[in-house]
């Protein structure tokens, strides 16, 4: 079944011109097989949040023998978020830097963060989602510290952003990546 799922996905998203690249998709999984507490944590989303929450149905494939863990950033409203979900490499880490692996997170406002590297240069360039919206991708970047690669899309007056590190990965691939999970995010039926 879910090999008729990742078929049936690639051959809805293949007819767009914002389709990734089929590389990526066959490098994607089925995100509540591969990330533990991913149920729990949508439904904990959805009781705090006033946005529609958007979580990805297909995710990077983790390790062999590995998998991620889910958990709410219970301070998000505080910081302007409606929701943030954690997606990390242990079941403890809630988080932090060192062992975060991604972040789903929605925000009440109509603008993106358009981000420049430090030679001032816009990074930040338009991609186009299956269903006709420009998404917006940064690649991972050094800034003092490291920022992970990130897909940002307006749906009314929310901003969705997905943030996610897949270790030595080129960043067309990166992009591949975000653009299949903000599709699986905005279609989760599909993947």
């Amino acid at each position: 079944m879910k090999l008729f799922h990742k078929l049936m996905f690639a051959i809805l998203f293949t007819t767009t011109a914002a389709l990734a690249d089929n590389d990526a998709i066959n490098q994607m999984v089925n995100a509540n097989d591969s990330i533990v507490g991913y149920i729990q944590a949508v439904k904990q989303a959805k009781e705090i949040s006033h946005a529609k929450v958007e979580f990805p149905a297909l995710i990077p494939n983790p390790a062999p023998g590995k998998k991620f863990f889910a958990s709410v950033e219970e301070q998000s409203q505080q910081s302007g978020f409606e929701y943030m979900i954690n997606v990390d490499a242990t079941p403890d880490c809630h988080g932090v830097k060192y062992c975060n692996i991604g972040i789903i997170a929605a925000r009440k406002t109509d603008k993106v963060e358009m981000m420049k590297n430090r030679k001032n240069k816009m990074i930040t360039m338009p991609v186009m989602l299956a269903d006709g919206i420009t998404a917006y991708f940064t690649p991972g970047h050094a800034m003092g510290d490291f920022v992970p690669a990130t897909i940002q899309w307006v749906d009314g007056k929310t901003v969705y952003m997905i943030s996610w590190s897949a270790g030595k990965t080129s960043d067309a691939t990166m992009r591949d990546f975000l653009v299949t999970m903000a599709n699986s995010a905005k279609h989760p039926g599909s993947g």
